[in-house]
């Protein structure tokens, strides 16, 4: 009697096993897959990383891929009638940006820095990494130390320390005074 429990019970938890195997198979890894993304109303539907848009231009970022397609004035004024605290926001930007079509579509990896491009960037002017597509998010200066710009792109972040010392000012144009300094060190940031 021992051995027929110890056999029901042992193929009992194959069984549940294999069950919960094959619905792990029917889940959809992290959203990204290219039958569910057929226009940037559908990477709405998906968990994003953030997005970016202006009355030309609309860029989502995903796990996986940065999409990107065109904007008229008339759907942008539509997303600014959506109250941005609204529990449904991204149901309703879903909706109205059904009707814009994916224009580009490429790897998130892609804006990754590697050890190699960053040891290529030391000593350069920052121009380098604006012309990469970086942007300047923000930035630490302190007339004793060498000065800290944040830039990221697509969800990837780096803090770049430059060789210059500036002072602080609220005239300075961070995108503009990056361009003319001298990368000194680069780091990832979370």
């Amino acid at each position: 009697m021992k051995k027929l429990l110890t056999v029901l019970c042992a193929l009992l938890c194959v069984l549940s096993l294999a069950a919960c195997a094959k619905k792990e198979e029917n889940v959809p890894a992290g959203g990204d897959t290219s039958s569910e993304v057929n226009n940037i109303g559908d990477c709405f539907r998906m968990e994003t990383l953030g997005y970016e848009i202006d009355d030309n231009n609309i860029k989502v970022i995903t796990d996986e891929y940065v999409y990107e397609g065109t904007m008229t004035p008339e759907l942008y004024d539509k997303l600014n009638e959506i109250d941005f605290f609204d529990e449904k926001k991204n149901e309703k930007y879903a909706e109205v940006l059904s009707v814009v079509a994916i224009d580009k579509k490429t790897l998130r990896s892609e804006s990754k820095l590697s050890a190699d491009e960053i040891a290529s960037l030391i000593g350069k002017k920052g121009q380098e990494l604006i012309d990469k597509g970086f942007e300047n998010y923000g930035y630490y200066m302190n007339k004793d130390e060498n000065s800290q710009f944040m830039m990221g792109k697509n969800g990837y972040n780096y803090n770049v320390t430059v060789e210059e010392k500036y002072e602080n000012d609220d005239s300075i144009d961070g995108t503009e005074l990056f361009s003319k300094s001298t990368i000194k060190e680069i780091t990832e940031s979370n």
